[in-house]
């Protein structure tokens, strides 16, 4: 018989209990150390012994960075510090926005597979070295020159507002692409200077460097362009180039690959058409190419992606719509949480007191997708987040809907709350057995009745008093434990008091047993704003003031800032200047009784120095835009109380110090007169007094821009349609106060329906432009600008019609008229045909053509006359034939300004036949 092994239940009980422990403690290992692992991915070496030059403002996917002393390469997360001689480079598709540390905010924008070096000095300022990939400098007005590196040695000088690309790789001739602005470029002893829309690449010519300009520079849009396509916008992408030295047809295509297997769009646009197309994308990635058409058989390809990114609105988490929050005491806190987006760089939340956010209260921007509130009072309240997108300098979009919420006082109000004496305190006495009672209430108009008993039940009631403050004082018989409580009475009828009494406290009375002398308040460390005598309690055993022991109070040197007997009290005008010092008891012949305590007087803060707005100054405040009130933070400070009046509004709001640097309060203006003023706070704690400084207040105004005027063509002008071919028609548009240095002038048509088809879009730094020979039709032209702190300006739209050209009057026939027969009797004397017709007013030439009735071509001919004669009778035989004449007016480059109708003429060659054959005699034929 088989042999069979039994567990006992203990066995298996243990063997469970101990697969359990392992697997719990595989699993509690698993998560320490994926938590240690997310960690190391997502956080950023920092260091002390480097120079900060930029910080990583945003970016998409990958972006790694190397110090230059060391070989490994770190993830780097967004807003990460850059350091002086940094090197970064970004993943395939990746994308990262860099700002440098510059006064002026220079952006670097690096695109996928790319990677740069930054170095900064004193002299040179930052310098930019391009290995591989492809970048764009945006350098503001004003800013310092920026100097970009390639690692043959070229260099390219970037001047203040400038805009421009620039890419170099292993298998790719270092590249330049000026977008505005100005850029000088030095390869070896070569120079070259490019302006805006101009274009050049750095090719080894014989054994040197050699600088040769583009014909070709593609303006718009980028070589990487993250396209993003909100609700109600198309996937529309413009197109433009600037050509150079003789113009060719330029070759637009886009393709759904890299290497262009299959083209999904081809546009060829010819010379003089313009350089502007709009050219609808597909969703994903749709790569491009622009060339110019000039017959080599090898183009000069400018080549770049697009990948469309459809963005919906920001979806908004919590608080729920229409939810509340209660306030009793002081302002609720609430918690603002929505989606994030990666895409975006961060987040603004704007809160107000309109449906329509007119009338902000709060106006803050978070990195993350979360935010919290502790300062709205009581009142319905709208909210919404939009969120910042840097691809392209879309900026603010995107926003949410907007929700509201209420902060409600709490309609119940609580019960009494009894503070002193605690529950169960022992209460020592000395000469008497008072006990002061002291309590909280929410109602400020209110009487109350205070009970002191023995029992629990209040039924032997010892003390009873009605008083209208929240302190009584009770005076003891005996010693003993008491209960107390307190029964409100509102003076306020329309207050609602539920719950008017407090529960019942107890406290036990018994005889003073000395003590040993020692300190109390102010603790060791504690700092004050100003000090009174009051600020200072300790207890002192009678023997120690029977020897006459004194409180002393020295300053940080050892001298004797104030004393007292240990028994009594520091005068009442007892004051101490800011600085540190020690206290402490003291026996009379200056021994120390207890350890000395330190503390310090602070004194008042620093009131805020205000930075925007200036004391007088005038600001220029867009619409629905809210203006930044900038103020330098205060040491020690933790928040800044804000007052705004004028113009019919009154604001005071409470900003939290946030330790980001300067501080801002964003508010929405209408136009007026206004002054604003600002007080810094700290809070009380365990080691330190509130503090406050005084109010620092500066008076500006505000107003709207000026707008741009469009001043010519002016709006309804008609133009000549032959006026508007053979003479440019001129813009002409002025700026109020507010004056921009360049100006975008857009031209659309208009195409009937309601629609209108673009077709000018130029950038220019004057107040006037011309364009040649407008062709007939209704147009709307408009100006755009920014003020040098980004305020935009722009121009009401302004329509006007070019006329149609009239035609030409059509030629009159002269010879042959309509329905002329040429016969045989014609013939026997003409040799030709001639075609005549009458001169037509303004025609500089004529359009012969000959046909056959049948619609064959014959001949056709230009002619400067007003005769044609035909010779060669080959052309014609029996039949019906038609001729026309068409008037023309040229300009001397040959292009036509109008034509007239085609006169239209038949006639007819006819032989007949004799009536009658007449024979002559032959003769005697040989056969005769």
């Amino acid at each position: 018989m088989r042999k069979r092994t039994r567990f006992s239940r203990r066995h298996s009980d243990a063997l469970r209990a101990r697969d359990f422990a392992v697997i719990l403690f595989g699993l509690l290992s698993s998560a320490f150390f994926g938590f240690l692992f997310w960690k190391d991915l997502n956080s950023a070496t920092t260091r002390n012994d480097k120079i900060v030059v930029a910080h990583l403002q945003s970016k998409q996917r990958i972006v790694q960075r190397k110090f230059n002393d060391r070989v490994v390469w770190e993830r780097i997360p967004q807003n990460s510090a850059l350091y002086d001689e940094d090197t970064i480079r970004t993943s395939s598709g990746a994308q990262a926005m860099i700002s440098l540390d510059d006064d002026e905010g220079t952006k670097v924008e690096m695109r996928g597979n790319s990677m740069i070096q930054i170095t900064y000095s004193e002299e040179g300022g930052a310098q930019i070295t391009v290995s591989n990939g492809s970048i764009q400098v945006d350098s503001p007005e004003g800013s310092k020159p920026v100097s970009v590196k390639f690692s043959d040695g070229s260099v390219v000088e970037v001047d203040g507002g400038t805009q421009v690309s620039v890419s170099s790789g292993e298998n790719m001739k270092p590249g330049i692409e000026v977008i505005e602005g100005n850029v000088r470029v030095k390869s070896g002893e070569k120079m070259a200077v490019l302006s805006s829309g101009q274009s050049a690449s750095i090719t080894d010519k014989d054994g040197s460097p050699s600088i040769s300009r583009k014909a070709l520079t593609v303006i718009s849009p980028p070589k990487e362009m993250t396209l993003l396509l909100f609700d109600g916008t198309q996937s529309i992408v413009d197109f433009s180039w600037n050509a150079f030295g003789a113009e060719h047809d330029v070759v637009i295509q886009t393709s759904p690959s890299r290497d262009f297997r299959t083209v999904d769009y081809e546009r060829v646009v010819r010379s003089g058409d313009g350089r502007h197309v709009s050219v609808e994308v597909g969703p994903g990635a749709t790569y491009w190419r622009v060339f110019s058409d000039d017959g080599s058989g090898t183009p000069d390809y400018s080549a770049g992606r697009i990948v469309s990114e459809r963005i919906a609105p920001a979806e908004l988490f919590s608080p729920t719509d229409g939810c509340a929050f209660p306030e009793r005491t002081q302002p609720p806190r609430v918690d603002f949480r929505w989606q994030g987006n990666r895409l975006a760089a961060h987040y603004r939340l704007v809160i107000s007191t309109s449906p329509d956010l007119s009338e902000i209260v709060h106006s803050s921007e978070h990195n993350d997708a979360f935010a919290s509130v502790s300062s709205l009072g009581e009142g319905t309240y709208y909210w919404n987040v939009e969120p910042y997108y840097p691809a392209n300098g879309t900026g603010f979009a995107g926003a949410s809907e907007i929700r509201s919420f209420r902060i409600e006082k709490e309609s119940e109000t609580r019960p009494p709350e009894l503070s002193s004496p605690a529950d169960g305190a022992e209460i020592a006495w000395k000469e008497s057995r008072t006990v002061p009672l002291i309590w909280k209430s929410d109602i400020k108009d209110a009487e109350y009745n205070v009970i002191v008993a023995r029992k629990r039940n209040f039924s032997d009631a010892r003390f009873a008093a009605t008083t209208k403050s929240k302190r009584a004082e009770f005076s003891a018989d005996e010693d003993g434990t008491y209960w107390w409580k307190v029964v409100r009475h509102s003076g306020d009828p329309s207050v609602s008091d539920s719950k008017p009494e407090s529960e019942p406290r107890s406290f036990t009375i018994r005889k003073f047993v000395p003590e040993k002398t020692k300190l109390l308040s102010p603790a060791d460390g504690y700092s004050f704003e100003n000090v009174s005598a009051n600020d200072f309690l300790w207890k002192s055993s009678a023997e120690d003031i029977k020897n006459g022991a004194v409180m002393r109070i020295s300053d940080a040197a050892g001298n004797k800032s104030g004393e007292c007997g240990a028994g009594k009290n520091l005068p009442d005008d007892f004051s101490l200047a800011k600085g540190s010092y020690t206290w402490g008891i003291f026996s009379a012949d200056g021994k120390e009784i207890t350890k000395p305590r330190s503390f310090s007087v602070m004194g008042f803060l620093s009131a805020p120095a205000i930075l925007i707005p200036q004391d007088g100054s005038e600001l220029v405040v867009e619409k629905d835009r809210a203006v930044a009130i900038e103020w330098k933070p205060v040491k020690g400070a933790d928040s800044y109380s804000v007052k705004l009046s004028g113009a019919g509004i009154k604001r005071e709001f409470e900003i939290k110090e946030d330790g980001s640097g300067t501080m801002r309060a964003d508010v929405n203006l209408p136009e007026g007169i206004f002054t604003a003023e600002i007080r810094a706070n700290s809070k009380s704690s365990e080691s330190a007094q509130a503090r406050r400084s005084s109010f620092s207040a500066v008076s500006f105004s505000a107003r709207r821009p000026d707008e741009i005027s469009a001043l010519s063509p002016a709006q309804g002008e008609k133009i000549d349609g032959l006026a508007a071919l053979r003479k440019p028609t001129a813009f002409r548009w002025e700026t109020g106060r507010d004056s921009s240095k360049t100006f975008t002038f857009t031209l659309d048509r208009k195409t009937g329906g309601g629609d209108s088809e673009k077709v000018e879009t130029i950038r220019t730094s004057k107040k006037s432009l011309s364009l040649k020979r407008m062709k007939s039709g209704t147009y709307e032209w408009k100006v755009t600008g920014k003020t040098a702190s980004g305020i935009a300006l722009e121009s009401k739209s302004s329509v006007f019609t070019v006329l149609p050209v009239p035609d030409l009057p059509t030629p009159v026939a002269v010879t042959p008229k309509n329905g002329t027969v040429f016969d045989g009797a014609y013939f026997r004397e003409n040799r030709r045909i001639e075609f005549r017709w009458k001169a037509v007013s303004g025609a500089t030439s004529y359009t012969f053509t000959l046909r056959r009735k049948s619609g064959k071509t014959i001949l056709s001919r230009t002619l400067s006359s007003t005769r044609i004669e035909i010779s060669d009778l080959s052309l014609f035989d029996v039949g019906s034939f038609e001729y026309s004449v068409t008037a023309r007016q040229v300009a001397s480059d040959g292009f036509v300004e109008r034509k007239s109708k085609a006169l239209e003429a038949e006639f007819t060659i006819k032989f007949d036949l004799p009536k009658q054959v007449e024979t002559k005699t032959p003769g005697k034929m040989y056969g005769e």
